[in-house]
C-alpha cells in the first residue's frame, strides 16, 4: 500500500500550482503491474499438481483519493493505492490461503508450495507474518489456514469480463477540476446570510480485479465507488442556535458526472432548510405517524435491522452474551417480523450499488435473492466456504454464497451484498401525507445511537414538518425518535412507490458491523410507521 498526502490547509489561490507534477490535471495508472494470465494459471496448476483438490487465484488492485475542503481552503488531498495476490487452496479438510504484493511474482510454483504447506499446519486460525528462511518467496505477507466442510461447487465454471454500464473512470477527471467544483459548493454557501461555514468532499474508489481457478474459471471485474458530499452551517446570534444541513447523496457505483449532477439545486435546498430551521419551534413530544423520507429510512434499517441478518449472530457463533441478541434462528421461526410491508432482498446486482458485481470474489455469479418471505421467515442469508468451514452449523442457513477480498492480501470471505427495502406500485411520498391526521415527515441522515444488542435505537432527524390533516405544514426542530427495533420495523404500515427508492450506502461499514468490511449498499423508498414515540431533544442527552 502506498499512500501520498499532498496538502494541508493551503490558501485559497494557487492551489492546483502547489499539487505534485504526477497528479496536476489528472490522474495516472497505478504502479502495481499485474499478473499475466500465464502467471495465475501456473500457480493455480502448481497447487493442483501439489495436491490440492482445488485452487483458486485473485489479483485485486485498488485506488483511493479523497480531496477535504474546509470553506474555500483545501485541507488535505490523498492518494492511495494497493495490489496484490492471493491464492487459496483446499487440501483434504483444510483450506489455506498465501499472499504477496504485486510485482514480487517470484515462481508460481513456490507460490503454491506455501499454500500448500499452510494447509498442512497441525490446527486452525494459523496466521504467518513472516515465512520461514527456508521458503524462497520471503516477500508473501501473509497466509492463512482454515478448516473446510466439502459442499458441491456452485454452477459451472465461468469465464467474462465485467464494468459497471455507461460509466467514465472517474479517476480521469483532473484533480484542479474536482478541486474547483467542491471550492462552487462552498462559494455558493458562504454567500449566502448567516451561513458562516461550509465543507465539501470528494472520495473515489476504483477495484480491479482478476479470478482464475481450477476449474477453469477466468473473470475480470472493474468496480468504482464515487462520493461529493458538502454541509452548510447555519448560525442564528440572536437566538445562539447552530443547525447544520448535510448532502442527501450518498456513495454509490457511478462516475463524476453522476455524482454531481444537480448538486448545486440540492446545496440551495439544504440551505434554505437551515436557514428555515433556525426559525422553527421544538417539537411537542407525543407518538406520531410518521413518514420517513429515504434519505433517513435507508440509514435506520442499515443500524437497526440489517446487523440482526448476521449469518453469525444468527446462529449464536458471534461470541454474544445471550441478552446481547436479539435474532436468532430460532427467534425467527416466532415471526417477531410482521409488517407484510417489510420486502427486503439481497441483491448484488442493483445499478449503482457498492457491492454490485457481475460475481463475487469466488467466481460465483451474483444473483437477487429474497431475504424475508411474507410472513417474516428467513429466506436466505450471505454464507462462504470459509464459514463453512468454520462450523457446520451455517449449514442449517438457507445460504446463498456471496464473498469478497476487502483487500488484495486477505482471502474472501462473507460479504454483505446491496439491500433493497422493495417499494410498491403504490403511492408518492405525498400519497404517504396524505394518509396522516397528526403525524411527522422526517428526512435527512441522522447519527442512529442504539444499545449493544441493537435493540433500542434513537435517531435524530436533521429535519422535520408537522403534517396535519394530511398536509405537510410547519417545519419544527429538536426531534428525536427513540423506539425498540422490533417495534419501529412492524409498525411499517406502507412503502412508496419504486420510482422513489433512494440508495444509500456506506463505504467503511465495519463501523457499525464488526464483522462486514467491504462496501455495500441499501435502497429504500419512502415510508409510512404508525404511532412511533418522538421527543424533544433539549435536555436529553
Amino acid at each position: 500500500m502506498q499512500r501520498r498526502t499532498f496538502l494541508k490547509s493551503t490558501a485559497v489561490a494557487g492551489t492546483a500550482t502547489l499539487l505534485p507534477w504526477r497528479v496536476r490535471g489528472g490522474s495516472v495508472p497505478s504502479a502495481a503491474e499485474p499478473p499475466s494470465d500465464q502467471w495465475l494459471q501456473d500457480a493455480v496448476a502448481a497447487a493442483m499438481t501439489l495436491g490440492a483438490e482445488s485452487a483458486s487465484a485473485l489479483f485485486v488492485s485498488q485506488r483511493r483519493q479523497s480531496i477535504q475542503l474546509r470553506k474555500q481552503d483545501v485541507h488535505s488531498i490523498s492518494d492511495d493505492e494497493g495490489a496484490g495476490i492471493t491464492l487459496t487452496v483446499r487440501v483434504g479438510a483444510a483450506m489455506a490461503s498465501a499472499s504477496l504484493p504485486a510485482g514480487r511474482k517470484g515462481s508460481p510454483g513456490d507460490f503454491a508450495r506455501l499454500a500448500i504447506d499452510a494447509a498442512k499446519l497441525p490446527s486452525s486460525g494459523i496466521r504467518r507474518d513472516n515465512p520461514p528462511k527456508e521458503d524462497t518467496l520471503p516477500d508473501v505477507d501473509r497466509i492463512d489456514r482454515i478448516t473446510h466442510v466439502d459442499r458441491p461447487p456452485e454452477g459451472a465454471p465461468e469465464a467474462g469480463r465485467w464494468v459497471p454500464a455507461g460509466l467514465e473512470d472517474p479517476f480521469l477527471v483532473p484533480w484542479d477540476e474536482r478541486i474547483a467544483f467542491l471550492r462552487g459548493l462552498t462559494s455558493t454557501a458562504l454567500k449566502m446570510p448567516h451561513i458562516p461555514s461550509a465543507v465539501a468532499n470528494q472520495f473515489m474508489q476504483k477495484r480491479d480485479s482478476l479470478f482464475v481457478d481450477s476449474a477453469g474459471s477466468r473473470i475480470e471485474q472493474t468496480q468504482y465507488a464515487t462520493y461529493v458530499n458538502f454541509a452548510v452551517t447555519a448560525f442564528h446570534q440572536q437566538k445562539r442556535l447552530i443547525d447544520t444541513r448535510t448532502s442527501e447523496r450518498e456513495a454509490q457505483m457511478t462516475d463524476w458526472n453522476g455524482a454531481t449532477a444537480n448538486m448545486v439545486s440540492e446545496l440551495e435546498t439544504a440551505i434554505q432548510e437551515a436557514q428555515r430551521l433556525q426559525q422553527a419551534d421544538p417539537v411537542t413530544q407525543d407518538s406520531y405517524d410518521l413518514v420517513v423520507h429515504p434519505s433517513l429510512l435507508w440509514n435506520i434499517l442499515f443500524e437497526t435491522l440489517i446487523p440482526h441478518l448476521d449469518p453469525r449472530q444468527l446462529l449464536e457463533l458471534d461470541g454474544r452474551a445471550p441478552a446481547d441478541r436479539w435474532l436468532t434462528l430460532a427467534k425467527l421461526n416466532e415471526r417477531p417480523l410482521r409488517s407484510p410491508a417489510l420486502r427486503l432482498s439481497w441483491d448484488p446486482t442493483l445499478p449503482g450499488g457498492l457491492a454490485t458485481c457481475g460475481w463475487d470474489d469466488t467466481g460465483r455469479v451474483a444473483q437477487k435473492r429474497q431475504i424475508l418471505d411474507a410472513n417474516g421467515g428467513l429466506q436466505a442469508v450471505p454464507v462462504s466456504p470459509d464459514l463453512l468451514a468454520v462450523d457446520e452449523t451455517y449449514a442449517a442457513l438457507p445460504g446463498m454464497s456471496f464473498s469478497r477480498a476487502t483487500a488484495w492480501n486477505v482471502p474472501p470471505t462473507v460479504a454483505m451484498p446491496n439491500v433493497v427495502l422493495a417499494g410498491g406500485p403504490g403511492k408518492t411520498l405525498d400519497g404517504l401525507v396524505a394518509g396522516v391526521d397528526n403525524g411527522l415527515l422526517v428526512k435527512g441522515r441522522g447519527t442512529v445511537v442504539t444499545n449493544p444488542a441493537k435493540t433500542v435505537f434513537r435517531v435524530r432527524p436533521q429535519v422535520a414538518w408537522m403534517i396535519r390533516g394530511g398536509r405537510i405544514t410547519e417545519m419544527v426542530r429538536d426531534v428525536e425518535i427513540e423506539t425498540s427495533t422490533e417495534q419501529f420495523w412492524n409498525a411499517l404500515e406502507e412503502v412508496g412507490r419504486a420510482e422513489d427508492q433512494f440508495l444509500g450506502g456506506d463505504l467503511f461499514p465495519h463501523r457499525a458491523f464488526p464483522l462486514w468490511d467491504t462496501p455495500f449498499s441499501v435502497s429504500t423508498p419512502p415510508a409510512l410507521f404508525r404511532r412511533i414515540p418522538v421527543y424533544r431533544t433539549e435536555g436529553r442527552p
